[in-house]
């Protein structure tokens, strides 16, 4: 310990790797007296892995509603190719959180977290996915099955209070995205019901619709980004 603190740069302290109880060995904890250090990093790292799988799902259901959302919605050339620019940053977005649980993963292993835990496992790349709700089942969809971080458990020795709140978040997280999904599927309904009347009444002024729904949809949509209030 000594000789790693010797080693600082006094310099550029901010560059130095900050070494917390699983940066050492079990042996270190007991012979450096960090045994309670090891236990509240562990407590730390273990709710900072489950907020890392709730982002993880997080930018998975945005993924997928704005597949959803680019299916259904967008259909002019130039906006297919701006929407998949759009939903290519959200799949990039994906791994950001799941490499942060990988490396926290990683942290409780050293800090006596079994390999063969059932709750927090390793996260792997051909994991990050879902089943999209929003589009029509493909066959053989029935008898697949989410990842298992779709159905991972509370932490342990959390207080009957602690864990009613957990479980409240997750139906909460749920209900917030099955809402995301009926508004998408009110509006199309609208627009189908509106275009269909303009087609029949005015087949150029459709056509012009069109053309004025998908741009000031895609405005709207950045004007939301740019706001922070969609990804």
């Amino acid at each position: 310990m000594d000789s790693k603190i010797r080693s600082v740069n006094p310099l550029t302290p901010e560059n130095e790797p900050l070494l917390l109880p699983s940066s050492f060995s079990e042996a270190c904890h007991v012979r450096l007296g960090l045994e309670s250090a090891a236990k509240a990093e562990y407590e730390m790292r273990e709710g900072q892995a489950h907020d890392c799988l709730n982002d993880v799902r997080e930018c998975i259901q945005s993924y997928n509603h704005h597949i959803a959302m680019k299916a259904l919605s967008v259909h002019s050339q130039r906006h297919i190719t701006r929407a998949q620019g759009i939903v290519n940053n959200l799949a990039t977005d994906i791994q950001k959180p799941a490499a942060h649980y990988n490396r926290t993963h990683e942290a409780l292993l050293g800090l006596s977290l079994s390999p063969d835990d059932p709750i927090l496992r390793p996260l792997l790349d051909s994991e990050l996915w879902a089943k999209n709700a929003a589009m029509p089942a493909k066959l053989g969809d029935s008898r697949k099955e989410d990842p298992w971080f779709w159905h991972v458990a509370c932490p342990a020795g959390l207080s009957p209070a602690e864990k009613s709140d957990f479980h409240l978040e997750s139906k909460l997280c749920c209900h917030f995205y099955k809402c995301h999904l009926w508004i998408l599927s009110s509006v199309d309904h609208i627009k189908w019901f509106r275009d269909r009347s303009l087609k029949k009444s005015c087949p150029r002024r459709a056509r012009n619709s069109r053309r004025g729904i998908q741009a000031n949809d895609m405005l709207i949509y950045l004007h939301a980004v740019s706001m922070g209030i969609a990804r």
